[in-house]
C-alpha cells in the first residue's frame, strides 16, 4: 500500500474492468489492510514510538486508497439501500438489498474466515488438552488414545467429560474470537479517529470485538459445528425431523433467529465504533449506517442458515 505521506497523490479516474466477486474480494483486502495498519499505528502510540505509529497510519491509509481505487474499477457500483430509501422510495431500496448483502459477505468472508480458522484451532487444542488430561487420569496413555473411536471416548469418559471438555474449547475459542475482533476493530477505529485516541480506540474495539462471539458461538451450538471443529462426540444422539413440515419449521425458527441475532449484533459494534471515533448516535448519517449494518448482518445470518 502507498504510504500516506505519498506526495501529491490524487484519485485517478478509471475505466471499470473488474467483475463483482473480484471487486469485492479486493475490497476485502483493502479493508484488512486498513484494521491491521490501524492496530500497528495504535500499538506504536500506546508504547509511545512515532515511527511505528506513523509507518501502521501511512499503511492504513494506503489501504483506504486502494479501496477507493478497487471501487472505481468495478463493472457494478456499490448500492445503498438507506440513500436510496431517501431517494426513490422503499420498493426501489428493497430491490436493492440482496446486493448490499452480497457485497457486504463478499468483502468480510475472508477475514470471517481467517479469524474462524485461528478461533477454531484455539478452541480444538484446548479440548483435546482437557481429553488427554481426562485419558490420562484413568491411565491411558497418549499413543493408546489416539487409536481410540469417538464412541470409545464416550463410553470410557462419559458424558460430563466430553461436555467440560466442550466448554474449555468453547471459552478459549471465544478468548481467541474476542482478541482478534478486538485488535481489527480497535485498529479501525484508531484509523479514522480524528483526534488519535489508543485507549477510547482499544476499549470500544475490544467491546465491539467480544460481540463478535456471541452468534458464532449460537451458529456453532446450532448446527453441531462446534463439536466438530473441536473433534468430539456428540453424547447426546438428536432425533432426526420427520417430515418436510418439522424441517420448515426449525429453519423458520433458526432463520428468524440467527438473523436477528446477526443484525443486532451489527447494529450494537457499529454503534461502539462511531462512539469510539467521537461520532453522535443520533444524526441522519448515523441512523443510516447503523440501519445498514443491520441490514447486512441479518442478510449474512439467513445465509448461514441457509447454507446448514
Amino acid at each position: 500500500f502507498p504510504s500516506h505521506d505519498t506526495p501529491s497523490w490524487e484519485e485517478p479516474e478509471q475505466s471499470p474492468d473488474t467483475g463483482f466477486v473480484k471487486g469485492n474480494l479486493k475490497k476485502s483486502l483493502g479493508s484488512f489492510g486498513m484494521m491491521t495498519g490501524g492496530a500497528l499505528g495504535l500499538f506504536g502510540d500506546l508504547i509511545g514510538s512515532e515511527a511505528i505509529k506513523d509507518y501502521g497510519l501511512g499503511a492504513a491509509e494506503g489501504a483506504m486508497m486502494y479501496n477507493r481505487d478497487a471501487n472505481s474499477r468495478m463493472y457494478t457500483p456499490e448500492v445503498n439501500p438507506a440513500d436510496t430509501y431517501e431517494k426513490e422510495g422503499l420498493w426501489e431500496a428493497t430491490k436493492e438489498v440482496p446486493q448490499f448483502v452480497a457485497e457486504q459477505a463478499l468483502q468480510n468472508l475472508p477475514l470471517m474466515v481467517g479469524t474462524g480458522g485461528v478461533t477454531g484451532i484455539a478452541g480444538r487444542k484446548a479440548a483435546q488438552a482437557s481429553i488427554a488430561k481426562a485419558l490420562a487420569a484413568k491411565g491411558i496413555q497418549k499413543e493408546a488414545a489416539k487409536k481410540m473411536t469417538k464412541d470409545q471416548l464416550v463410553s470410557t469418559l462419559g458424558k460430563e467429560a466430553i461436555d467440560s471438555a466442550t466448554r474449555r474449547g468453547a471459552i478459549e475459542a471465544g478468548i481467541a474470537s474476542t482478541a482478534q475482533w478486538g485488535g481489527l476493530t480497535a485498529g479501525s477505529i484508531y484509523a479514522e479517529q480524528e483526534e488519535k485516541d489508543p485507549l477510547k480506540a482499544l476499549g470500544y474495539g475490544v467491546a465491539a470485538g467480544a460481540l463478535e462471539v456471541l452468534p458464532e458461538m449460537a451458529l456453532a451450538r446450532a448446527t453441531g459445528l462446534g463439536r466438530k471443529i473441536l473433534g468430539l462426540p456428540e453424547t447426546v444422539a438428536k432425533q432426526p425431523l420427520k417430515s418436510w413440515k418439522d424441517v420448515a419449521k426449525t429453519t423458520t425458527i433458526d432463520l428468524l433467529k440467527q438473523g436477528t441475532m446477526e443484525g443486532t449484533q451489527e447494529i450494537a459494534q457499529t454503534a461502539l465504533e462511531r462512539l469510539g471515533k467521537d461520532e453522535d448516535l443520533t444524526s441522519r448519517d448515523a441512523i443510516k449506517e447503523m440501519a445498514l449494518a443491520g441490514i447486512a448482518g441479518a442478510g449474512m445470518g439467513v445465509a448461514i442458515v441457509t447454507g446448514k
